[in-house]
């Protein structure tokens, strides 16, 4: 990253993203959900294909709310936090897999955590990392 008094926004040149220094973190974190939409559609709805929830999925978006990392509505809409991109990327996938797992149960019962230790049975030692170091992202 660069910061550039010469550009208005986010500009990408080879390796580099210079970003406007007048606004540089507003303008990274734009930058960075645009970017990460994509990978985090393809993600999610890779869970929910494996998870036999595919039919479920409606849209994945890219969000920033304080104190979540991901959620999942009922009518089948999941949100990944844009800060996940900064995470390691087993932990990026077990987000995406744990609101996936929601598109089947709307709660933390048992019949949840099966689907979710059906697909990853590591699990607990990326949620363990995110309690421990997700404030650093």
């Amino acid at each position: 990253m660069c910061l550039s008094e010469d550009v208005a926004r986010p500009e990408r040149r080879g390796n580099t993203l210079h970003l406007p220094a007048a606004h540089a973190d507003a303008a990274l974190e734009a930058w960075t959900r645009h970017a990460a939409h994509e990978p985090y559609r393809a993600l999610v709805a890779g869970y929910a294909t494996r998870l036999g929830a595919q039919n479920r999925l409606r849209r994945v978006l890219v969000a920033g709310a304080k104190g979540r990392w991901g959620s999942c509505t009922a009518s089948g809409d999941i949100r990944l936090h844009w800060r996940l991109t900064r995470a390691p990327l087993p932990v990026l996938h077990y987000v995406a897999l744990h609101e996936a797992a929601h598109l089947l149960e709307l709660n933390h019962s048992p019949r949840y955590w099966a689907h979710v230790a059906r697909v990853m049975p590591g699990w607990p030692a990326h949620r363990a990392w995110l309690r421990t170091h997700g404030h650093t992202l």
